[in-house]
């Protein structure tokens, strides 16, 4: 291949990645997972942003990932519902919850709440168990590897927490970790990236939910 048609091709793929990654959103708010509730149980859910980058006022709140053009510049991803993305994630949960027989609700957050804060407001809905996640770490990154093909890396670091009605930690558990290059050979349009989103976070939602302790504390 010639210079001039690698420029070309250079050119081409920088001006179609520029294209599709102003302005995309992903949808988690629509993402059903799979979660032991109990039905005799009421749950409250608070989600608490604290991502670097949303404390650093380098991101907003409705930020979720990156897709890269063919030269590295990262065009930011929000949310489908233009909310925060700790809301998207009640929502998810929320409904997730209920879908098992059991009452649950959120509370709203802000990602310059304390820990305390959030509880207290979980406190106050008198549920029987109070259910904290924490977001540390969550986004898609979504990068050409040249030849019309891309790759996704995910990063994310989840801390879940339930405590009971006076505040006491019953059962917490972690999940986080690095995942590159998934999808290396799948086209890099939104549609693709929200199919991979979708099993990533059920697979992590399921793993944070699903250790033992979790859900022996979930229980009424």
């Amino acid at each position: 291949m010639g210079q001039l048609s690698l420029f070309l091709i250079l050119i081409i793929s920088a001006a179609t990645y520029r294209g599709c990654a102003v302005e995309q959103k992903l949808n988690y708010q629509s993402i059903d997972t799979e979660i032991e509730a109990d039905p005799s149980a009421s749950y409250a859910v608070g989600v608490l942003d604290k991502r670097e980058v949303v404390l650093k006022g380098n991101r907003d709140a409705k930020f979720v990932g990156y897709m890269r053009s063919g030269a590295g510049a990262a065009f930011p991803i929000g949310t489908v519902s233009d909310n925060n993305f700790a809301d998207d994630i009640s929502v998810s949960l929320v409904r997730s919850i209920g879908k098992k027989g059991a009452s649950a609700e959120s509370v709203i957050t802000d990602y310059k709440m304390s820990s305390d804060k959030v509880l207290s407001l979980l406190q106050a809905t008198n549920s029987n168990k109070l259910l904290m996640i924490t977001l540390i770490k969550w986004r898609s990154d979504t990068k050409p590897l040249g030849a019309w093909k891309v790759a996704t890396e995910m990063t994310y670091d989840l801390l879940l927490q339930v405590f009971d009605t006076g505040g006491k930690l019953l059962a917490e558990n972690k999940v986080e970790g690095v995942e590159p290059g998934l999808n290396p050979s799948g086209a890099g349009t939104i549609k693709k990236i929200q199919e991979l989103v979708n099993q990533q976070y059920k697979e992590k939602i399921k793993t944070l939910f699903g250790d033992q302790a979790i859900i022996k504390s979930m229980k009424k």
